[in-house]
């Protein structure tokens, strides 16, 4: 009966652990395999924060890649003015990450491409590493950005940004996902 018991309390703590890593879900709304993190933003903004400057961000219904919602930054003044998120926690172990995102511009948006970038701390020494490639953007379509973060020891702390070359504009955020990433063959 005791090692029932202790099943059943590690069973619930690895559910509550799961849930706690997640919120939202992925493109088509159900969380991606294996991640570590998803939002689609239909719960809210959660941990992500204006980077540097004082950009707004916010949770719109302007437009979104899946569900009603995603997440709006404006009011920017340079390119790394942007929505982050810390994923310090998130990649606890050593290795690479997959990392993926969709992005849109309006319109009226000087927004020309888009890329993800991690401030990382390591050793006390801050360092900003591109984990994607810029994308072009076109007016009004999503556009999917990936990339891998590959978390080096002695790592103290990472944020992930989305960064657009233009130093001003709007732009749409949704579906975010990070995960181990697959190992080569």
């Amino acid at each position: 009966m005791k090692r029932i018991g202790i099943f059943m309390i590690i069973a619930a703590a690895a559910l509550v652990f799961a849930c706690a890593t997640t919120s939202g879900g992925a493109a088509g709304g159900s969380p991606a395999a294996g991640a570590l993190y998803t939002t689609d933003f239909e719960s809210g903004i959660g941990d992500w924060a204006p980077y540097g400057g004082s950009p707004t961000i916010e949770v719109s219904t302007d437009f979104a890649h899946s569900g009603t919602q995603s997440l709006k930054t404006a009011d920017r003044e340079q390119t790394w003015n942007a929505p982050a998120l810390d994923i310090t926690g998130l990649t606890f172990n050593a290795g690479a990450y997959a990392v993926t995102c969709w992005v849109l511009v309006p319109k009226d948006s000087p927004v020309s491409a888009v890329k993800m970038t991690v401030e990382t701390m390591v050793e006390g020494a801050k360092n900003w590493v591109q984990i994607a490639k810029p994308v072009e953007a076109e007016a009004e379509k999503w556009v999917q950005i990936t990339g891998t973060f590959v978390r080096q020891k002695g790592l103290e702390s990472a944020r992930l940004y989305v960064e657009p070359l233009d130093p001003e504009g709007t732009f749409y955020v949704d579906d975010v996902s990070i995960a181990p990433a697959p190992e080569e063959k």
